[in-house]
């Protein structure tokens, strides 16, 4: 995996090393937080107790997180489920934006983790 291939996605590898001053190893290093990042599991939590509230909090979180390490794909997505747990959208759009944000989730930190093992 390359960075070029991170693209493929959503991974902006050169935009977050930009946003940490070519600090290579200080951006690996909160890529690697991210990987161990427990936000998701407890947003999935929320979603699953219908405790939107909470969830919304802990999705905003994510929003600025990934937003700062340019993991946009996820991001975007991220900021569509902001969007309807802000508008209070009914509970099955909700599920449904936030089964797309899992996916992109898994699938974000499995490029990530092929990128950090090669690298």
């Amino acid at each position: 995996m390359n960075k070029t291939e991170l693209l493929k996605y959503g991974v902006d590898y050169s935009e977050g090393l930009r946003r940490f001053v070519g600090h290579d190893d200080i951006f690996r290093g909160y890529l690697l937080e991210f990987l161990s990042e427990s936000g998701f599991r407890r947003l999935e939590d929320d979603i699953k107790a219908c405790r939107y509230s909470e969830a919304f909090k802990e999705a905003h979180a994510l929003k600025g997180l990934t937003g700062n390490l340019s993991l946009n794909g996820l991001h975007s997505e991220l900021v569509a489920l902001v969007e309807l747990l802000r508008e209070n959208a009914s509970g099955e759009r909700i599920r449904a934006q936030y089964n797309i944000v899992a996916f992109r989730h898994v699938e974000t930190a499995d490029a990530l983790r092929a990128y950090l093992d090669e690298a």
